[in-house]
């Protein structure tokens, strides 16, 4: 049985809840993994066939899953229909039946068509047994294809096991035993941003090139033997020595990646800008401390050592190459090599070169899929997400290590240029030149030094080395969009512009335009919906929230707030937070403000970082500090007659004109230092001089700075 977004059909079968029992939800679409046997009514006469369900979205390359591109590609145009009547089907089978069985009989030979072109595929150019559900499973499948089977096992570290009169391959002992700090270690990308606005300059959005499947393309087999797995050590690593070693191995290894992943206790320098190991934040994905713990691949150890952290090493372990056949042998180049030649063989654009690029795209995750534990609920069962033919930890944990320590070095070399990077999302950063008139065209070597800085950079040049192993030139990085202005409000949210018009925009997951985005931004107070429209799932409708598939209307809350990933200064810079503790205070601060159905905006953020209550907004909580400064005469501060004495307190109420009650409560009432900035600043300034008649009071700045709280 094989559909296009079968959900659909799914929901219109009688016996769809008995159908589940063999079905599983992928990519929210319900298919079968294999065949299986299936009791079907024929005129009252029951039969058991042989079944297997296909569905046409999960083969489909991403960004071309609609109907009408699958039609494109098998030369089958897909019928037009009179604007509105989609929504009402019903109504155009009785005023137009020949326009609507045309129309459906088109879906079902297009979806036929694609389907047994790419079983073709399958079968006759991949050369595979089985024709797999997903495209990912197309990678998996041909590389299996491609490689013999003693290879495969060199690969993954199998070995022979004879059971009774079989023989299985299984996972070695030393892979084993090596698997689960790799797998600690496996985490996602660099994702950052600052709020910032930049104009009149060069703004350049800079990309990795084929950053996951170039990095697959360097990593070496390994050789696993416990002579060269260190464990459980517990010492100091020297810069000079870690570095040395890498560099020896990586003149060794040529094209390939050193594997080796290390659990450290870390601290930055204070001055240090862009910290490089990653720590487990939950929910809030990975940030970049100054200190704490957390775990180290190869080049993001190198790269910390460079920017003089000191390194405990909690645990560490370094797997060689495997050498035994001569040179060092890489795992995955010539497979992906081959997909690559395959492609450039294609027209751009047609089936065959879109499911090979999909296929190198997709290999990296095949590798990690399974690594961290996720359930995934399919009907009526949930279960752990289970592992690919080829998930192997330490693989794809230097994958996206050695990706990171890429992108934390290319936001070096751009700094290092003079530039500042105000948004880094997992293979690229958005790098503002001031100094640099904008025109179009323009690129990294109109930037004076920044090529030459990206090329010395040791995470990049596996980036170099693994697309030249793939046949591509070794140019690491590109850039995608040029601009003369840019507005960052969050990770994943900016809208770039050339001369006025919109060159990208990064919604953050909503779907509002550049003006309305822009509205929220100059307004802290502006709270907002948006209407996210989508399809409901196989899995609501199994579970009887909706009778079919329907269209399900849902509010959502617009959010243009702040992450705090890095942490406001009081110059208006942001910096790395100092721990993870630090961090979390932020972005509870910022959950318990827009639980306050309030914008979390960086000033109310602080505000409640410092533990100053907010009631009547920040400018009045500000204003009530500095009240209770002067009612306690923290530092001299309350006025005083000629005589030296205090004045009184109706005096003073009168002279900041509140009333004699507030200065009696402030009197009363703990000082809280609210955090400073210019507004809090200039508040300060004006209480001073309104209690002291216009005349500041002789105050030091040491003095000043502690009416401040340190956030």
């Amino acid at each position: 049985m094989i559909s296009h977004f079968g959900t659909a059909e799914w929901a219109a079968l009688s016996d769809r809840f008995q159908l589940a029992n063999y079905l599983k939800i992928v990519r929210k679409v319900p298919l079968s993994l294999g065949f299986f046997e299936y009791p079907l009514d024929i005129k009252r006469n029951e039969r058991q066939i042989s079944l297997r369900v296909f569905d046409t979205t999960t083969l489909a390359a991403t960004g071309k899953g609609k109907l009408e591109y699958l039609g494109e590609t098998v030369g089958i145009s897909k019928v037009g229909l009179p604007e509105g009547a989609i929504r009402e089907m019903r109504q155009l089978s009785i005023v137009d039946e020949d326009l609507f069985d045309l129309y459906g009989i088109t879906d079902c030979r297009i979806c036929l068509a694609y389907y047994q072109r790419m079983k073709e595929f399958a079968h006759d150019v991949l050369r595979l047994d089985t024709m797999p559900v997903t495209l990912g499973g197309f990678a998996v499948s041909g590389y299996r294809a491609f490689t013999d089977s003693k290879e495969f096992a060199r690969v993954f570290s199998l070995v022979e096991r004879r059971k009774y009169k079989k023989i299985d391959l299984e996972v070695s002992e030393e892979r084993t035993l090596s698997e689960p700090l790799f797998a600690q270690s496996f985490a996602g990308g660099l994702n950052v941003a600052v709020p910032a606005s930049f104009a009149g300059c060069l703004v350049l959005d800079i990309d990795f090139t084929s950053c996951y499947p170039s990095v697959a393309a360097a990593l070496p087999i390994l050789r696993f033997s416990e002579d060269l797995i260190e464990n459980e050590k517990e010492d100091e690593i020297d810069a000079s020595t870690f570095t040395a070693h890498v560099q020896q191995l990586q003149s060794q290894q040529k094209n390939s990646v050193v594997v080796s992943v290390a659990r450290v206790a870390f601290k930055f320098p204070e001055d240090c800008k862009w910290p490089c190991i990653p720590v487990d934040a939950e929910e809030a994905g990975i940030i970049y401390p100054l200190e704490g713990v957390g775990y180290a691949t190869t080049y993001e150890l190198l790269a910390a050592l460079k920017k003089n952290a000191e390194i405990r090493v909690l645990r560490h372990e370094l797997i060689l190459a495997d050498t035994s056949m001569g040179d060092v042998e890489l795992a995955f180049a010539s497979y992906l090599k081959e997909l690559v030649t395959k492609r450039r063989a294609e027209v751009k654009g047609s089936l065959q070169e879109l499911t090979y690029k999909e296929m190198t795209n997709s290999f990296y995750g095949k590798l990690a899929q399974g690594i961290k534990p996720r359930n995934v609920r399919s009907f009526e069962t949930s279960e752990e997400l289970g592992q690919s033919a080829i998930t192997f930890a330490p693989y794809a944990s230097m994958i996206t290590g050695t990706v990171r320590a890429a992108l934390v070095e290319l936001i070096d070399a751009i700094e290092e240029s003079g530039g500042s990077v105000v948004a880094a999302t997992t293979d690229g950063a958005l790098a503002v030149f001031p100094n640099i008139r904008f025109e179009r065209g323009r690129g990294i070597d109109d930037v004076p030094g920044l090529r030459e800085a990206i090329d010395a950079k040791p995470a990049i040049g596996v980036i170099a080395a693994g697309l030249a192993n793939m046949g591509c030139a070794p140019m690491p990085v590109e850039v995608k969009h040029v601009g003369d202005n840019v507005e960052v409000f969050k990770t994943r949210g900016y809208i770039l512009r050339d001369g006025g018009k919109v060159e990208h925009c990064a919604r953050a997951g909503m779907k509002l335009n550049p003006p309305e985005i822009q509205a929220y931004l100059a307004d802290d107070d502006k709270m907002g919906k948006w209407e996210l429209t989508r399809l409901c799932s196989a899995q609501s409708i199994y579970d009887r929230k909706y009778a079919d598939l329907v269209e399900v209307k849902e509010d959502r809350s617009v959010n243009v707030d702040y992450d705090f990933k890095r942490i406001p200064c009081v110059d208006g810079s942001f910096r790395a937070p100092k721990d993870y503790d630090e961090f979390i205070s932020y972005r509870k601060s910022a959950q318990n403000v827009r639980r306050d159905n309030k914008r979390a905006s960086i000033a109310r953020v602080r505000f409640g970082v410092s533990n100053v209550q907010q009631r009547g907004g920040v400018e009045a909580a500000a204003f009530r500090q500095f009240i209770r400064a002067i009612a306690h005469d923290l530092f001299g501060l309350y006025p005083r007659d000629d005589q030296g004495n205090l004045i009184p307190q109706a005096l003073l109420a009168k002279r900041l004109e509140v009333k004699l009650d507030d200065i009696k409560n402030a009197k009363r009432s703990r000082f809280s230092p609210p955090p400073r900035s210019e507004m809090t600043q200039e508040i300060l300034n004006k209480v001073l001089k309104a209690a002291h008649v216009g005349a500041m009071p002789d105050i030091s700045e040491e003095a000043v700075g502690s009416l401040f709280s340190k956030n």
